[in-house]
C-alpha cells in the first residue's frame, strides 16, 4: 500500500509541466459543467467519480483540481499507475490493491478518515480498471460505501473522452454532471449518473458539436510556442526588478518567500 505524500510546491511545478504536455499532445482540452466544480461547497467533503478509459484520466483529474482550489485534493489509483507515475503521490494520489483484500481495507479506512474533513475532494474511478468508452460501464461498489461513511458529502459525476475531430491531435473532452447529496447515493444512482455524463460526451463526439463546452487548455502550434509561452508566464511572475532584488539578496529567506507568494497568487488568477 502506498499512502499519499503531498507536496504543494512540487504540485505547482508539475502543473506547469502538465499544461505544456497537454498542449503538445492534444488539440485542446474542453469542459462542460465547469461551474459545478468551481462551486463545490466549502463546508462538506466531496466524492468525485468518473469513467476510466485512458491513463490520461489521472492527469486530467489533477488539471481539474486547479479549478477548485478551495478543496484539498486526493485521488485513489491502482498500484500499477502509482508505480508507473510515482510523482502522482506528491499531488495527492494514493494506491489501492484490489487483489489484496486486507491491504485494500486499510486504504478504504484511510479514505474514510480523509472524508471526515470538510475540505477533502476525493476522486475515484469506480470501474477499478481502464476500459473502452464503447464498452458498457461496469462499476464496483466502493464509491457508494464511501458515500455512506462520509457525513453529508456531496457526489460529483465526471466523464472523460479523447477523440480525433480534425487534424493530427485528439481533443480531450470533459463532462461534469450535477452534484447530488451522499444521502441520495446508491450503487444504482452512481451507475446512472456515470452513464449519463458519459452518454452526453458520446453524443458530443458523434455529432462533433461542442456547444456549451469551454476551453481550459488552448491549442499550440508547436512545442517551441508552448515553451515560449511558459517563459512569458515566468517573466510575468518574476519581473526584472524582483529578479534583481533576489540576485542582490540571495541570503534573504523573506525575499524568496515574498516572491513565492506572488507567484502563487498570479498563477491562481488564471489557468491559461
Amino acid at each position: 500500500m502506498t499512502l499519499v505524500e503531498k507536496n504543494t510546491s512540487l504540485g505547482w511545478l508539475l502543473y506547469q509541466y502538465l499544461r505544456l504536455r497537454l498542449r503538445w499532445r492534444f488539440h485542446n482540452v474542453v469542459i462542460r459543467g465547469l461551474p459545478y466544480l468551481q462551486n463545490l461547497p466549502h463546508d462538506r467533503p466531496v466524492i468525485a467519480f468518473s469513467n476510466h478509459i485512458n491513463w490520461w484520466d489521472g492527469l486530467m483529474v489533477f488539471l481539474l483540481t486547479r479549478c477548485a482550489r478551495h478543496k484539498n485534493f486526493y485521488c485513489i489509483m491502482s498500484d500499477e499507475q502509482i508505480a508507473q507515475y510515482p510523482y502522482l503521490k506528491r499531488l495527492g494520489a494514493f494506491s489501492i490493491d484490489l487483489e489484496n483484500p486486507l491491504r485494500a481495507a486499510g486504504v478504504v479506512r484511510f479514505a474514510v478518515r480523509l472524508l471526515q474533513k470538510r475540505s477533502t475532494l476525493l476522486w475515484l474511478f469506480p470501474q477499478g480498471e481502464m476500459s473502452s468508452p464503447h464498452q458498457p460501464l461496469q462499476l464496483r461498489t466502493g464509491a457508494n460505501y464511501l458515500a455512506t461513511q462520509a457525513n453529508g458529502a456531496q457526489m460529483l459525476p465526471v466523464a472523460f473522452r479523447y477523440e480525433f475531430f480534425h487534424g493530427n491531435k485528439p481533443h480531450a473532452l470533459i463532462e461534469i454532471g450535477q452534484p447530488f447529496s451522499a444521502h441520495e447515493s446508491s450503487d444504482e444512482k452512481i451507475a446512472i449518473s456515470c452513464l449519463e455524463v458519459s452518454q452526453r460526451l458520446n453524443d458530443a463526439v458523434v455529432t462533433q458539436n461542442l456547444e456549451g463546452f469551454e476551453e481550459i487548455i488552448r491549442p499550440s502550434s508547436s512545442p517551441v510556442e508552448s515553451f515560449r509561452n511558459l517563459l512569458v508566464g515566468v517573466s510575468r511572475l518574476f519581473p526584472k526588478r524582483k529578479l534583481r532584488a533576489i540576485a542582490a539578496k540571495p541570503e534573504s529567506p523573506a525575499t524568496h518567500s515574498s516572491d513565492g507568494s506572488v507567484a502563487v497568487e498570479e498563477e491562481h488568477a488564471t489557468m491559461r
